[in-house]
């Protein structure tokens, strides 16, 4: 498998894993996991990999304050 690279999220990233969701919102991957988990901003790729969407993230933030 290879190891994906570095990533810059811009306005217009449309997902990114959970370490780029991690770093978006500042916080850690757990906490970054549960509020992918309370924005359903989870999308199951074919395969074991498992990105967000972070237009969902910022819907939901922007509601609840995060």
């Amino acid at each position: 498998m290879n190891k994906t690279g570095l990533q810059t999220i811009t306005q217009n990233t449309i997902a990114t894993d959970l370490e780029g969701l991690s770093e978006l919102l500042g916080c850690g991957k757990e906490t970054a996991r549960t509020i992918a988990q309370l924005a359903e901003a989870r999308i199951q790729t074919g395969s074991k990999r498992t990105i967000y969407s972070l237009e969902k993230v910022r819907e939901y933030c922007a509601r609840h304050s995060c």
